[in-house]
């Protein structure tokens, strides 16, 4: 299988092929370009199949990373080619100066929506991360359709991912079972506070419980404490 490396050489992107080949776009023509974008496309997709709505993402996300790269200063690009996923690189470029100004210039709250997702990556770095349905199925050895049954019912803790998933909090979990008191403590909840508002409880210091973390006092067994600050989370500012 011959290898595909894309590189971006004096404003051009070029594709090596096997050392041999070479194609070259200017990428100023690419941001503006739908048609050169689709021949780029084009050159990376192949043969693959890819459905027109997933060609059109993968257009218009191309022209957004491209107007990136071109206005970015030289050292927040090296910063964020240090990130340690691609993802990670995305998200550090739209979070760089040239990143927020172009953004705020083109989607006014795209700025918030950003700043939004990087307080929920840090409230899943807390967490320890998610599991999917199935992997919670295995951890509590039951089935799918009961995971999804105690999260409707609120004895589980579920993050809408995309419009039909769900994403559990690891750190509901400890030792093969949910940790002691969280049903309590989610059914304490006023019906206003949202799943995301609920983990930032369970992973964040509390004052009504002299500064600790909900969860920690779960997990010694202190559930009363944890349940009457759940009742009042969210009134008035409460933390």
């Amino acid at each position: 299988m011959v290898s595909e490396v894309y590189i971006i050489v004096n404003g051009v992107i070029r594709k090596l092929q096997g050392g041999a080949r070479k194609v070259a776009i200017e990428t100023q023509a690419l941001e503006i370009d739908p048609a050169a974008v689709t021949a780029f496309l084009g050159e990376i997709v192949g043969d693959r199949r890819v459905k027109p709505v997933e060609r059109a993402f993968l257009a218009r996300s191309l022209r957004g990373v491209l107007s990136l790269v071109l206005n970015m200063e030289p050292g927040a690009v090296q910063e964020a080619v240090a990130e340690s996923s691609d993802l990670g690189v995305l998200l550090n470029a739209m979070e760089s100066k040239t990143g927020l100004r172009r953004i705020a210039r083109t989607d006014p709250l795209a700025t918030a929506r950003l700043r939004g997702l990087q307080a929920k990556l840090d409230l899943l770095e807390r967490a320890g991360g998610t599991l999917q349905a199935g992997e919670v199925a295995t951890l509590l050895r039951v089935s799918r359709q009961a995971v999804g049954k105690r999260r409707k019912a609120g004895t589980l803790l579920g993050l809408q991912a995309g419009r039909r998933g769900f994403e559990y909090p690891a750190c509901q979990f400890v030792d093969g079972a949910v940790v002691g008191g969280l049903a309590e403590v989610l059914s304490a909840f006023a019906e206003d506070v949202d799943p995301w508002m609920r983990l930032a409880f369970l992973v964040t210091g509390n004052n009504a419980l002299e500064g600790e973390q909900p969860l920690d006092l779960l997990g010694r067994g202190e559930v009363e404490g944890v349940v009457r600050a759940a009742r009042t989370y969210g009134e008035h500012g409460a933390v």
